[in-house]
């Protein structure tokens, strides 16, 4: 065990330092990405590590230069979720780093590509639940207004809504500033089309 560790540890890194040198290289960063969402996926030590060396930084970095290729995109997104899901730490570097401002970008560009949406609306989940700072944070650089935005008025797949109303839910819980954003935002709307869609009354 504490030799997979250490070679987990050691992936991680390695990857980080990968992402950071090959910024440039669409290619490279997807399948490093890619590679680095299987070491973390259900490890508590990958993501510690990940933290402790800075990786959730470089992700939101990626996110920053290319976020306009789709695929890098997908892949940062899925990586960023395995990064914070269930890890307080993760969520509280995803925060500082700018990951919210990347995802404002992601709702403003990808707004009706609905596989890149699964993944933001998943990512955002698990960065802001349970996380006041976040809600903060989202709520003040437009993350609220935006995603609610995205989805209005548009009919989304079981799948894509069940993660868009998720995402919302931990955007607005026990906020009573994001609860009034987003009701001017129109969430009313939204949340009566989930509902209808849940019942089949439309």
């Amino acid at each position: 065990d504490a030799q997979l560790r250490a070679r987990r540890a050691q992936g991680v890194e390695t990857l980080a330092r990968t992402l950071e040198r090959h910024v440039g290289s669409e290619s490279v960063e997807e399948r490093a990405l890619e590679a680095l969402g299987h070491l973390i996926a259900g490890s508590q030590d990958s993501q510690k590590v990940a933290c402790d060396v800075g990786v959730v930084a470089v992700v939101v970095d990626v996110l920053k230069k290319h976020r306009m290729s789709k695929r890098v995109v997908v892949k940062a997104f899925a990586a960023l979720n395995l990064l914070v899901v269930g890890n307080p730490a993760g969520q509280r570097l995803a925060g500082e780093t700018g990951a919210l401002a990347a995802t404002l970008s992601a709702l403003k560009a990808f707004s009706k590509t609905d596989d890149v949406m699964e993944q933001v609306f998943e990512a955002l989940y698990n960065i802001v639940r349970e996380s006041a700072d976040n809600q903060r944070i989202a709520r003040e650089v437009g993350v609220v207004q935006t995603m609610i935005q995205a989805v209005i008025g548009r009919q989304l797949s079981a799948c894509l809504q069940a993660r868009a109303l998720a995402a919302l839910g931990a955007l607005l819980a026990g906020n009573a500033e994001s609860q009034a954003v987003a009701r001017e935002a129109g969430a009313v709307e939204v949340l009566l089309t989930g509902l209808r869609r849940a019942t089949g009354a439309d």
